[in-house]
């Protein structure tokens, strides 16, 4: 199978022992490909500290990783819940089986008789079925959920139908109310206890749990007041009495049931958010990007908050992306530039989810604070800008081009008694400029970055970008900074990129009078149209932005008053 996919064989080639990792996480792909929800197990993970090759990665003690979906993800829930139903189905068919010699006498038609076999059969068929190894949808596993306590429900009415028929009730409602207590004793003990085991056995909400179980006693009732107006040999007053008697304890079992569920689910959830991705403590989720989750972890050892960027799994389909993702990851961790997200280290987990922890800020993106404050004055955006420049100029020298420049990915933040310090976030789209052996190991996609903000050149698809597309992006950002809007807003992503590669950009002045002519001039240059019409690098960017009339406008003072009347948002 590993010549299926050539790069994968690539790859298998270089690290042969690795191979059966690989093989492995091909037969994940295909899993998710045919059910479209992944398959979880414990998995072995390691982490690799910035540095380490993924060829030197060894075992590491096995940990069950869930890309959480919100409460309860189908991850998590569809293994559980096929190991349950085996337990379920396994219990119908021993039950079927054992039972025969007791109901076959009594069956002295055909339809009865088919009847069992078909239920027999088909019980012993999903046994087999949950017992295999291919997998199953969540969807699939809800049917059979049904079906399976379908048949327990049709076992369970066929003996209230003989319960009723062969007179044993009316014997016992013979000495009234003892009697009928009896007679409710001895019927619903099965019913409690199949309500009671589907609440705890079946992973479930609540809410979900409410409506199975009032489902399973208005069913048990129906096939009583069915049964009792079918023979009709009961005294009017005993019937009400056993109905009264078995309303209430379908009542309150169904309230164990429910309340089980929900307390199940509330253990289950503090376990999965708990559960640890090496030596990290996923928290909680808070945020996404285009290639994955962020959630907050805490480190085990050190109790030193961080953000745990996930990668998702359908993102790296190939070698190359691993190699790629290796590559940047490492590089972006010898960063150091105060301005610049610090990455502590990262990891490659056996399923095929790649992640990496960097710094855990509390402040707000450049795109949540024009939305709370507005457009900023041209001080403060100067004051932002030219911190993004300083950690911009240490990645070009190293050969990073972001590509992905906007005000989401721009952390305003108070860091050490210090306000107003901006963040460069999210190199998920980076580009490493340098040499390689292999002229296709960049090149993911055509088109990357966030149309309202990329250059032309890739807008146009163009696979050799530069440092000054970050400078275009970045004149986009102080575009939206001093004007709260984007250079260019139109109805469709396509025209939208249209309009950067061929439309010329309205002048900030024109939507604010006040902005100052010196720093309208530098962003008119950072968003023309061709990159030798731009700044050359972000050092001349800089020194432009040092030298405008309001650069001493926005003082540090200012900026301590702000932050002691804001409710920082987190990232």
């Amino acid at each position: 199978r590993l010549g299926e996919y050539p790069e994968a064989k690539e790859y298998a080639d270089r690290f042969p022992a690795h191979a059966k990792l690989l093989q492995d996480q091909i037969s994940l792909h295909r899993a998710l490909e045919d059910t479209d929800v992944g398959q979880t197990a414990a998995l072995s993970q390691t982490i690799m500290m910035p540095g380490t090759s993924i060829a030197d990665r060894t075992p590491d003690t096995p940990t069950n990783l869930v890309i959480r979906e919100g409460l309860s993800s189908q991850w998590e829930i569809r293994p559980l819940l096929r190991k349950r139903l085996r337990l379920i189905a396994l219990l119908n068919s021993v039950l079927i089986v054992l039972s025969l010699p007791v109901w076959w006498p009594l069956m002295v038609s055909p339809g009865p008789i088919v009847a069992y076999l078909v239920v027999g059969v088909g019980s012993c068929l999903i046994t087999v079925w949950l017992w295999g190894h291919r997998p199953i949808p969540l969807l699939t596993l809800r049917w059979i959920e049904a079906v399976s306590f379908g048949v327990l429900v049709l076992y369970f009415g066929w003996q209230d139908f003989w319960f009723f028929k062969s007179g044993w009730f009316a014997t016992l409602a013979s000495y009234h109310l003892p009697g009928v207590v009896t007679a409710v004793r001895s019927q619903s003990g099965q019913w409690g206890l199949l309500i009671i085991l589907y609440g705890i056995l079946i992973p479930n909400t609540a809410r979900r749990a409410l409506a199975a179980v009032a489902l399973l006693a208005c069913v048990r009732l129906a096939i009583l007041g069915g049964v009792v107006v079918t023979i009709g040999d009961v005294a009017n007053a005993d019937t009400v009495n056993f109905f009264l008697i078995t309303i209430l304890g379908m009542f309150v079992v169904g309230a164990i049931a429910v309340f089980g569920a929900h307390r199940i689910e509330g253990l289950r959830q503090s376990v999965s958010e708990a559960r640890k991705l090496g030596p990290y403590r996923l928290i909680r989720p808070i945020g996404a990007g285009g290639m994955g989750q962020v959630y907050l972890a805490e480190h085990a050892l050190l109790r030193r908050p961080c953000a745990l960027k996930l990668i998702r799994p359908e993102q790296v389909g190939d070698a190359r992306f691993l190699a790629r993702f290796e590559r940047e990851v490492q590089t972006l961790a010898t960063l150091t530039h105060p301005n610049t997200v610090r990455v502590y280290d990262y990891g490659l987990a056996a399923d095929g989810t790649f992640y990496y922890a960097m710094e855990y800020l509390s402040g707000w993106s450049l795109e949540a604070l024009v939305a709370r404050e507005g457009p900023l004055p041209p001080a403060r955006a100067v004051y932002l800008l030219r911190q993004v420049c300083g950690a911009l100029r240490e990645a070009h020298a190293v050969g990073l081009v972001h590509r992905d420049i906007k005000p989401a990915n721009i952390l305003v933040s108070e860091i050490g008694g210090m306000h107003d310090v901006a963040k460069l976030l999210d190199f998920g789209l980076v580009q490493v400029a340098i040499p390689t052996t292999d002229v296709n190991l960049t090149g993911i996609g055509a088109i990357v970055g966030t149309p309202a903000f990329m250059s032309p050149e890739q807008a146009a698809g163009s696979a050799n970008v530069d440092s000054r597309c970050d400078i275009y992006s970045l004149g986009a950002v102080a575009y939206f900074l001093v004007t709260g809007k984007a250079p260019f807003t139109r109805s469709t992503s396509v025209e939208t990129m249209a309009a950067h590669l061929a439309e010329p950009v309205v002048a900030p002045s024109g939507l604010r009078a006040e902005i100052p002519s010196d720093l309208e001039d530098i962003i008119l240059r950072c968003l023309t149209k061709q990159p030798h019409d731009r700044f050359p690098n972000v050092t001349s960017l800089e020194q432009a932005l040092a030298r405008c009339a309001c650069r001493d406008d926005w003082s540090a003072e200012q900026a301590a008053n702000w932050w002691l009347t804001a409710t920082s948002s987190v990232y």
